[in-house]
C-alpha cells in the first residue's frame, strides 16, 4: 500500500487543493518512505498514529488493510473505507469483510469477486 500511496500522493495533492493526507506507513517501512517521500504541507507521514481517534476524526476517508482491528473501529466511528485485501489475510478476516458487504456495509466491485478458494 505505501508504494501504491508512493506513485500517486504527489500528484493528488498537487492536483486537489483542499485534500491532506494522513500517512501511516508502519514503523518498518517509514524510514523508506521518509526518505523517498517530498515534503507538503498538506502531507503528515508517520510510522504510527499513537492517537487513532484523531486520525480518524480528521478523516474523511480511510484506506486501510482489512485487518481485524480496523473493521472494528471503522464500525464505532461509521467512517467510510476502502479496505484492501491482501493475499495473506487469514480466513477470519475475508469472512469480517464479507460481513461488510453482506450487511451493506460495504461493496465489492464485480470485478474483484474471485475470493480465495480457502473463504
Amino acid at each position: 500500500m505505501n508504494i501504491a500511496l508512493f506513485n500517486i500522493y504527489f500528484q493528488m495533492l498537487e492536483q486537489r487543493p483542499n485534500l491532506h493526507i494522513i500517512w501511516e506507513t508502519g514503523v518498518e517501512s517509514f524510514n523508506e518512505m521518509e526518505s523517498l517521500v517530498r515534503n507538503h504541507p498538506r502531507l503528515v507521514l508517520a510510522p504510527f498514529l499513537r492517537s487513532m481517534d484523531m486520525g480518524y476524526g480528521a478523516a474523511d476517508l480511510i484506506v486501510s488493510r482489512a485487518g481485524s482491528m480496523t473493521c472494528t473501529e471503522l464500525l464505532v466511528t461509521g467512517k467510510p473505507a476502502i479496505l484492501v485485501y491482501t493475499t495473506g489475510m487469514r480466513l477470519m478476516l475475508v469472512r469480517k469483510l464479507m460481513w461488510f458487504v453482506s450487511n451493506g456495509l460495504s461493496f465489492l466491485p464485480e470485478s474483484i469477486y474471485y475470493w480465495p478458494e480457502r473463504v
